[in-house]
C-alpha cells in the first residue's frame, strides 16, 4: 500500500522548532562570556602592581585621532646660578708700622647653569679692585683684588661681601699692624761746670734743597715712572728715606717707591735716580700724589724733609 506525507504550514510549529537550538545557544554564549570575564579578573588580581613614573612633559603636537599616539618630547629646565667663593678667609698677617702689604686675590664662581651679575664691597681697612663688572657665564669666574690700608696700629677685621642676584656670600678679612716701637732716649751726661760767656751761636743752618725731574708726578693709570733727585747746594746731604704723601701730608697706598740706590750720602751737584710704581688701587682713591725725601741733618740732630729747590743750574 502506498504511503502518503502530509506537510502542513504552520507557523507555529516552525518557532517551536527554532526554539529547540537557538535558547541552548544563547546560554552557551552567556556562559562562555562569563568564564572570560573570571579569568581577566583573576589575571589582575594576581598581576604585581604598576610602577608610577612621574615626569613633567609637554605636548608638542596634539593627537590626529583616538587611534593615533600622542608625540611628547621632555624639556631639561636649565639649572639655576649658583656663586661660590674662596678662600673663606684672607689674613694679610701681622705688618710693620710702615709696610704695604701685597694685595691678596679672592675667586668668584660661577658653578649653576645660569649666568648672572655679581656685585662686591668692602668693610673695614681694606679696599678693593674688582675684575668682576660682567655677567659670569656657567662655569666662568672672575677675580677681586683686596689691599689692606690699615689707619692704625693693632688687629683689624672687614668683609668682602658678594651679592649674586638673591644670593649672599662674603670673605672675612684681617690684619694686623705691629705697634711702633719707641725706642727709649739716650741718657744724660753729667753736669758739667758753667762755661765762660761765649759769642752768641749761630743760627742753625735753613732747611736743605733737592732738585726734583720731573717737578710733578701724575699717573693716568697703573704704571712706573722713573724721578731723578740732584743735590744742589755744595755740601753733602744723607737721603734717609722717600715716601709718597698727600697734599696733608698723610702717607698714601697704592704706590711703591724702589730707592734702594739713593738711600746714602749725596755728594755734592750729584744725581741719583728712583722709581714710584702706582697701582690700580691707588688710581681708584684719587689722590694728589706728591714725593716727600727725608734727610739726617748733622746740626740739628733730627730727620727733616728736603724742600724744592727752584734753580738746579
Amino acid at each position: 500500500m502506498p504511503t502518503i506525507d502530509i506537510y502542513i504550514d504552520d507557523d507555529a510549529l516552525r518557532r517551536r522548532r527554532r526554539g529547540k537550538w537557538l535558547i541552548p545557544l544563547i546560554v552557551g554564549l552567556f556562559v562562555a562570556i562569563a568564564v572570560q570575564r573570571e579569568k581577566a579578573a583573576v589575571r589582575v588580581a594576581t598581576a604585581p602592581p604598576p610602577q608610577i613614573i612621574y615626569e613633567k612633559v609637554y605636548v608638542t603636537q596634539p593627537p590626529v585621532s583616538s587611534q593615533t599616539a600622542t608625540v611628547t618630547q621632555a624639556i631639561v629646565q636649565p639649572l639655576p646660578a649658583h656663586i661660590a667663593a674662596t678662600p673663606a678667609r684672607i689674613d694679610f698677617g701681622e705688618i710693620p708700622p710702615a709696610g704695604r702689604p701685597p694685595a691678596q686675590m679672592a675667586t668668584i664662581r660661577n658653578d649653576g647653569g645660569s649666568p648672572i651679575a655679581v656685585n662686591a664691597a668692602v668693610t673695614g681697612p681694606f679696599l678693593t679692585t674688582s675684575a668682576c663688572e660682567k655677567e659670569l657665564a656657567p662655569g666662568e669666574q672672575c677675580a677681586i683684588a683686596i689691599v689692606f690700608a690699615p689707619m692704625k696700629a693693632g688687629p683689624s677685621d672687614g668683609t668682602l661681601r658678594i651679592a649674586a642676584g638673591a644670593q649672599r656670600t662674603k670673605i672675612a678679612l684681617h690684619g694686623t699692624v705691629r705697634p711702633e716701637v719707641i725706642a727709649a732716649p739716650e741718657p744724660l751726661p753729667p753736669p758739667q761746670p758753667l762755661p765762660q760767656p761765649v759769642p752768641q751761636n749761630p743760627p742753625p743752618p735753613p732747611q736743605r734743597a733737592l732738585c726734583f725731574d720731573p717737578p710733578l708726578i701724575r699717573f693716568t693709570a697703573p704704571g712706573r715712572q722713573r724721578v731723578t733727585i740732584t743735590n744742589p747746594e755744595n755740601t753733602p746731604l744723607r737721603v734717609a728715606a722717600i715716601e709718597p704723601i698727600g697734599t696733608s701730608g698723610q702717607k698714601l697706598a697704592g704706590y711703591t717707591i724702589d730707592a734702594g740706590r739713593c738711600l746714602r750720602m749725596m755728594d755734592a751737584r750729584e744725581r741719583c735716580t728712583f722709581t714710584i710704581t702706582a697701582s690700580a688701587v691707588a688710581l681708584q682713591l684719587h689722590n694728589t700724589m706728591q714725593v716727600a725725601v727725608y734727610y739726617d741733618d748733622p746740626f740739628m740732630r733730627e730727620r727733616r724733609i728736603a724742600r724744592v729747590a727752584s734753580d738746579c743750574r
